[in-house]
Parts: C-alpha cells; structure tokens; sequence
C-alpha cells in the first residue's frame, strides 16, 4: 500500500490551514507518514 503524494498533500494543506501548525512541522509529520506506510508496504508484501 503505497501512500499517494495527493493525499499527503491533502493532509499537509489541512494540518496548515485547519491546525495552523508550522510548514516545517507539517512536512516532516508527513515524511514520517509516507516512511511509515512504506514500511507497512514493504512487510506486507514480503509476508
């Protein structure tokens, strides 16, 4: 399960707008986010 870049940009426009979090908070809760899911991917995969 590959995260799609459109919806971490969702997210990123959200957590900004919505939140008023810092940009730089933003884009690395999001770096975390597409790690993590392609991590889960990867496992998954070679279960």
């Amino acid at each position: 399960m590959n995260v799609d870049r459109r919806d971490l940009d969702g997210v990123r426009r959200l957590l900004t707008a919505r939140a008023h979090l810092p940009a730089h908070w933003v884009d690395t809760l999001t770096a975390r986010l597409a790690d993590r899911y392609d991590d889960d991917s990867a496992r998954l995969e070679g279960a």
